[in-house]
């Protein structure tokens, strides 16, 4: 993707980068920028293909010398089914994530709730998960490795209040999974903490 960098000064500045996660690449590494203009970046992602789920890449623009603030980039790592055959893709895991709405309640700061949230694996074939996780500081989510044939497992989410804000609360739950039909879902989390 191109990212473009903007100088809203009157006079040039200098801009290199720094710390670059591994798997990230930019082009130009360093460039001079005029006042009052803008200079295009080209980023490249090139993920491991053994890390699977959603990780974070970035990156440290130093201006003039001057380390900044890191720009973070996040991205969802899928495994790669192309190879697979249509009579492959039909006989591998499948499953389904039991009820429709999820909810930890109303809650209060310092009193941590919890939610599970079942999996039926509805397919003949075991099922990995992963990479499961929450897109929100506070949480923690527990999951099986396997999900055997034909059986249900539990995702186990805890809730620290004092990490989210007074009032409604949403965050995602994200699975990465084995399955070429089903490889990414994500399972919307919903609540309220009061204020004290």
């Amino acid at each position: 993707m191109n990212m473009w960098l903007s100088n809203f000064s009157d006079h040039p500045i200098s801009v290199s980068l720094d710390s670059l996660s591994c798997g990230l690449s930019i082009s130009p590494a360093r460039l001079d920028i005029p006042g009052g203009s803008r200079a295009s970046l080209m980023c490249t992602l090139t993920p491991d293909s053994l890390a699977w789920g959603r990780r974070s890449y970035r990156f440290v623009p130093v201006v003039d010398g001057e380390s900044q603030r890191p720009v973070e980039y996040w991205a969802t790592v899928l495994p790669d089914f192309g190879s697979l055959s249509s009579e492959e893709r039909n006989a591998s895991a499948y499953f389904k994530v039991l009820g429709e709405v999820h909810h930890f309640g109303v809650i209060s700061e310092g009193n941590p709730a919890s939610i599970r949230i079942g999996l039926q694996n509805v397919s003949g074939k075991a099922l990995a998960l992963k990479d499961v996780r929450a897109d929100k500081d506070g949480v923690t989510v527990s999951a099986p490795d396997i999900v055997p044939a034909g059986l249900r497992a539990d995702i186990d989410v805890s809730v620290d209040p004092s990490a989210l804000v007074p009032g409604n609360n949403r965050f995602v739950i994200s699975l990465v999974t084995d399955s070429p039909l089903k490889p990414f879902t994500q399972i919307e989390v919903l609540g309220y903490v009061e204020k004290q």
